[in-house]
């Protein structure tokens, strides 16, 4: 079945969403969880003042690994193998899709578990959707967890999370 499931993250409850899903399909099939942030340089694009651009990183980097460590801990806490890295290229300006396509064309994963908002139309446009990028151009299958629809084990529990 599944020997290796990537999960990109980020600060978003979506994002922590599809982080439970993965933990959970890795517990279910003794798969590896690859865990990944991508430090987003889209800022660079209208700023660009030197000492501000080396304080920006650096905040960036330590909320990254902020980011794996708790992640680091809930994969622990399900006793499911793991790595976890964070991307740091700012070559990629922003384009946080097209840098998980390159990782994930090198990592090789039988699985992508990604967070969406679920927003559609100009919310959509405005915004963009790293998610739906993926869907698109992954070499690989890509399960899409929204933020706002409970999880199945939610579900079974009678729990319910949603959120707009």
């Amino acid at each position: 079945m599944y020997r290796n499931i990537m999960v990109p993250i980020d600060d978003s409850h979506c994002s922590s969403r599809a982080l439970d899903e993965a933990v959970r399909l890795a517990r279910a099939t003794g798969s590896n969880l690859e865990i990944i942030h991508v430090i987003d340089y889209g800022f660079l694009r209208v700023r660009a003042h030197g000492g501000e651009l080396e304080e920006e990183h650096q905040h960036r980097v330590a909320a990254g690994n902020a980011l794996l460590v708790k992640a680091r801990h809930h994969a622990e806490r399900a006793g499911i193998k793991f790595t976890e890295r964070l991307l740091d290229d700012k070559s990629t300006l922003g384009d946080v899709a097209n840098r998980l396509i390159h990782d994930i064309q090198d990592s090789k994963p039988d699985l992508v578990v990604i967070g969406t908002h679920g927003k559609s139309g100009l919310q959509r446009v405005v915004l963009g959707s790293v998610a739906e990028t993926l869907v698109r151009h992954a070499s690989v299958p890509v399960l899409v967890v929204r933020g706002d629809i409970p999880l199945a084990e939610e579900v079974a529990a009678g729990q319910s999370t949603t959120s707009a």
